[in-house]
């Protein structure tokens, strides 16, 4: 598990006032609304010291917790 994720995970937590949440877990169905997906966004970037392409999120669906690790790990990488 990369520290990233770790992060990501923790911060999806926090937004979603979850104890834990699953790769697997859509937001949707941990009550993220799309603002919140937006707060969970600038907290990642906080958390990560790192600027996103916001724009990017147009062409690839972040439906899950695991796409959102995906997305973060590779704009991370780029």
């Amino acid at each position: 598990m990369s520290d990233a994720a770790s992060r990501v995970r923790s911060v999806v937590c926090r937004i979603s006032r979850q104890p834990a949440v699953s790769d697997d877990s859509s937001f949707d169905a941990i009550g993220i609304s799309s603002l919140q997906f937006v707060q969970l966004l600038v907290q990642v970037e906080d958390e990560l010291a790192a600027t996103f392409d916001l724009e990017q999120l147009e062409d690839e669906p972040v439906e899950t917790v695991a796409d959102l690790i995906r997305w973060v790990e590779e704009s991370i990488r780029a």
